[in-house]
């Protein structure tokens, strides 16, 4: 299986997860994307959140480690790559509300 983009429910493209290559990869919120996702050796925070969909919407992008289940602070600016770091992207503005349906 390739990483081929779908639509979701919600209208934003998001990745299926699968074989992404054996090469460079990364985790993002608990999903694996590889060099043919478009995973770089040097990535923006915004290059990271396009992955998981979000291209533009403000968001946070946090280190996240598995085992312990610690997360950073947010990072920003571009960052070098390690094979199998894993990353936790959250959309700052979410806005919901009633809608009064007559």
């Amino acid at each position: 299986m390739s990483c081929e983009t779908k639509k979701n429910e919600s209208k934003h493209e998001t990745h299926q997860q699968g074989d992404c290559g054996h090469g460079l990869h990364i985790f993002v919120n608990k999903r694996h994307y590889g060099e043919s996702c478009g995973v770089k050796k040097k990535m923006s925070v915004e290059e990271i959140a396009k992955l998981v969909g979000w291209p533009n919407t403000p968001v946070k992008v946090r280190f996240s480690c598995p085992r312990s289940e610690e997360i950073s602070e947010p990072i920003s600016g571009e960052i070098e790559i390690v094979n199998g770091d894993h990353f936790i992207v959250t959309r700052c503005n979410v806005a919901g509300g009633y809608i009064d349906r007559v």
